[in-house]
């Protein structure tokens, strides 16, 4: 049973992280507003409109940020972390349930957000072409958690120290955030069982 279990755990987690990835890049995109033409623009809201479009209807879009999408995302990570508990023969309190998924949406966040920084800083070793639908996501995600980096620290002898900063700031997110709320629910979910 114990394979099983893994295996069925290994599932959960790629099928879900797929989805919480569309949804979170979702709102990412519609957030920074980058450019619905672009292809993969396109990919994501036709992929995310069936779920978006009702549930948008009573969570309008604030500012920009599509608040639908942060509640799917949420929710979906909270589905993930029963399946994952209830495949492992465990059972969660409520409150535990929603902390640590929260903490873990936090974590994939700080994650999803540190890979494009990272990405963007190797591609900026080969000059990619800028009109690439990929490259124009990739800087229009990462330019918000750049910039103000780059005016604190300038550029020295050429060498854009600001993805360093920004990772920095992103690793303190999981640690300062992330794993303080996880840690207040693996507590409740101790005691609380």
């Amino acid at each position: 049973m114990g394979h099983l279990a893994n295996a069925g755990a290994l599932i959960v987690q790629v099928l879900f992280g797929l989805a919480i990835g569309l949804f979170f890049f979702r709102f990412l995109m519609q957030g920074l507003r980058v450019d619905f033409r672009n292809p993969l623009s396109q990919f994501v809201y036709r992929a995310t409109n069936p779920v978006l479009i009702p549930i948008q209807r009573a969570l309008p879009v604030i500012h920009g940020w599509n608040s639908a999408a942060l509640l799917v995302t949420f929710l979906l990570m909270l589905a993930e972390t029963w399946l994952l508990y209830w495949l492992a023969g465990r059972a969660l309190p409520t409150a535990a349930l929603w902390l640590i998924a929260l903490a873990l949406l936090i974590e994939f966040g700080a994650n999803a957000l540190s890979w494009t920084v990272v990405l963007r800083a190797l591609l900026s070793f080969v000059s990619p072409d800028p009109r690439s639908p990929f490259v124009q996501i990739l800087n229009r995600i990462s330019d918000p958690i750049l910039k103000p980096f780059r005016r604190l620290v300038p550029p020295l002898g050429g060498l854009d120290l600001s993805p360093l900063f920004a990772l920095l700031v992103l690793q303190l997110v999981r640690v300062l955030i992330a794993a303080p709320l996880a840690e207040l629910g693996f507590g409740l979910a101790t005691g609380g069982s």
